[in-house]
């Protein structure tokens, strides 16, 4: 199971997210699905963009502003480095 391979991974339950887009004040979530295109075809949530790849996550991602907040520590940087790099 997802949850105890990852347990320091966030979860969001189906009803977590149902909650977070049915808000219509809230900002909505960016949701990329990891599945093949094949099983994307099939069926995927609304706007739900396809990511089965680096390639295409990065490409979702382009347009999302960022703003990253450092201190001058070369260790706030090497983290910020490891946490995009993974």
């Amino acid at each position: 199971m997802v949850r105890e391979k990852f347990p320091d991974v966030d979860q969001v339950s189906t009803a977590e997210l149902a909650g977070l887009l049915s808000k219509p004040e809230a900002a909505k979530p960016l949701l990329l699905d990891a599945r093949s295109a094949k099983e994307y075809a099939v069926s995927h949530l609304p706007n739900a963009l396809l990511a089965e790849n680096e390639s295409q996550a990065l490409e979702a991602l382009k347009d999302i502003r960022w703003i990253t907040l450092l201190s001058s520590t070369a260790r706030s940087a090497t983290d910020l480095h490891n946490l995009l790099r993974n």
